[in-house]
């Protein structure tokens, strides 16, 4: 924690009690235990943001990446398909009428 030890803690803690006396120490503690937990809540919140953005970008770039391909293969229908239907076996209209 801030590369601050115990005993370097303990002498923080007792001048704080000294100066600021023992009726005003948890004043101060509820204080700065509030403002860290909105820190926290800031910080995750921006972290959310950052990562929502990230996704969006991830998306935006696959589907430019997909436009530069061409969206043929959607629209006309998947080529390879075609083409195993072309080598397939032919079959007549008259072999098979039911």
């Amino acid at each position: 924690m801030f590369g601050i030890g115990l005993p370097e803690l303990l002498l923080i803690l007792a001048l704080a009690l000294i100066v600021l006396g023992p009726d005003k120490l948890p004043q101060l503690a509820r204080q700065i235990a509030g403002y860290m937990g909105k820190l926290k809540r800031a910080s995750e919140e921006l972290k959310s943001q950052l990562d929502i953005e990230s996704l969006e970008k991830d998306i935006k770039q696959g589907t430019e990446a997909r436009s530069e391909s061409g969206w043929s293969d959607l629209v006309d229908g998947d080529s390879l398909s075609e083409r195993k239907a072309e080598d397939g076996p032919k079959i007549s209209k008259d072999e098979d009428s039911p």
